[in-house]
């Protein structure tokens, strides 16, 4: 059949609105997929971010008390107990004498010890949680738990983000100084 042209009526063929609908419908799915890959990818580096995040602070706080250290009193794989010497003004008091007794052990919710606890807590009078995301802790002694000369702490936070759990796993090692 050929097209009839009528005078001031314009239009499209079926063949020709098919093909348009069907391009449309491609560029449109390519940009939805587009979208969606995206969005994951921005899941994805914002709960891996959150989660690096978590386990710096940890290691920050781990840091600070770890390293002045003089004791340690109680060594296991998931509770560590240690002897801090006394300050003044937040200043070290010479000659150097035990200070404050802190335990940094994994436990519930509530602040009792717990190996498969989810919190990370540090005790030293006040207790308070370090992480709630806590997987995996580990404190590793050198040359042994009876004479500690380094410390070696592995940990796993898990963070939620959305429907998606991000991993991030970090061993971080540190000689305490007044060991």
């Amino acid at each position: 059949m050929g097209r009839r042209n009528r005078p001031g009526v314009r239009g499209a063929t079926l063949a020709e609105a098919l093909v348009v609908v069907t391009i449309v419908g491609i560029v449109g799915g390519m940009a939805t997929a587009i979208y969606f890959a995206s969005l994951r990818l921005y899941l994805h580096s914002t709960a891996s971010y959150m989660a690096q995040q978590e386990a710096d602070r940890v290691f920050r706080t781990l840091s600070r008390t770890l390293w002045p250290a003089m004791q340690v009193v109680a060594a296991r794989e998931d509770d560590l107990t240690l002897v801090l010497p006394q300050t003044q003004g937040g200043s070290l008091v010479l000659p150097l004498s035990p200070g404050r007794v802190v335990r940094f052990f994994r436990g519930n919710a509530q602040g009792i010890w717990d190996p498969q606890g989810a919190y990370l807590w540090m005790d030293d009078g006040s207790r308070k949680a370090l992480t709630s995301s806590l997987e995996a802790l580990r404190f590793d002694y050198f040359p042994s738990p009876v004479q500690v000369r380094r410390i070696t702490v592995t940990l796993t936070v898990a963070v939620r983000q959305g429907a998606r759990t991000e991993r991030f796993t970090a061993s971080w090692s540190v000689a305490p100084r007044n060991l």
